[in-house]
């Protein structure tokens, strides 16, 4: 069945060239060669390569992509990987959370009005990936679904608030290294790479008195730079190709919650559909 696999591939490579495809079109021997390596880790043959390291065979190498031409020569040309999807916890916001059920999620009851919230709840969901998952990048897509009603019982004018974000934290035992410095903070990156919130949308407006708003919103943000690209390992992490290599040929960890704050809100509910995606 291994071998078989790499005969499919390198079938598929040539029988491209017989149909009428120039070599130009498929790439340089080298980019054959790779794609052949490829399959052969995909078959889990013995020797099989993982991800290139930096400047070694890379897109920029091979077809004269850059920085400069592309943004990101290090994904350019490769095929798009699903890495799994998640759904948070919902957070549900509410004046009393007594009698809330065990499996309904998260409750957090809120101050008073005009008094705000603050929500801070980071394990709602977990993605584990596998090492070799992906060669270069973390992209993602987030898709928050908001319910949540204003209401202002004060007799004055209030500005009403829902600034709720999807948090996401990325960890890896590559950056258990007490040597690596996060350039962020100056300290040890203790194994975490990314602890962050993702805007996707806030919402304010003023209130006046005894006037109430229920809202309901959802969208979606997706990938530009991902939560992790190579480039920005490399120029704004200092990380060396060594570690960059190793980060990726290793398992990462994704977890995603939610936080931010709420005004004049008497009840809502919040949670975050996720999916992953590498090359």
């Amino acid at each position: 069945m291994k071998t078989r696999a790499v005969i499919v591939a390198v079938v598929w490579l040539f029988g491209a060239v017989a149909y009428g495809q120039s070599a130009d079109t498929l790439g340089s021997a080298s980019w054959i060669e790779e794609l052949s390596a490829e399959a052969r880790t995909s078959a889990g043959e013995p020797g099989a390569v993982g991800p290139l390291a930096p400047g070694e065979g890379t897109f920029e190498k091979r077809s004269g992509v850059t920085i400069e031409t592309v943004g990101d020569p290090y994904s350019f040309g490769r095929a798009q990987t699903y890495l799994g999807v998640a759904q948070t916890n919902t957070v549900v916001l509410q004046a009393d959370c007594t009698g809330f059920p065990p499996d309904g999620g998260v409750c957090i009851e809120t101050l008073p009005a005009p008094a705000a919230t603050t929500v801070d709840e980071t394990e709602l969901a977990t993605i584990e990936l596998p090492g070799r998952s992906s060669r270069s990048i973390l992209c993602f897509t987030f898709t928050p679904f908001a319910t949540w009603q204003w209401a202002n019982d004060t007799g004055v004018q209030q500005t009403a608030r829902m600034f709720l974000r999807p948090a996401v934290r990325v960890e890896s035992e590559v950056l258990d290294d007490p040597s690596l410095i996060d350039p962020s903070t100056g300290l040890p990156f203790n194994g975490v790479l990314l602890d962050s919130n993702i805007t996707t949308f806030v919402q304010a407006r003023t209130i006046d008195p005894g006037e109430t708003d229920l809202q309901f919103h959802t969208t979606t943000r997706t990938c530009t730079g991902g939560l992790v690209n190579e480039r920005a390992l490399r120029e704004g992490y200092g990380l060396s190709d060594s570690v960059i290599r190793d980060f990726f040929r290793n398992p990462i960890t994704v977890t995603f919650g939610v936080r931010g704050s709420v005004a004049m809100v008497t009840d809502a509910t919040y949670s975050v559909g996720v999916r992953l995606y590498g090359d």
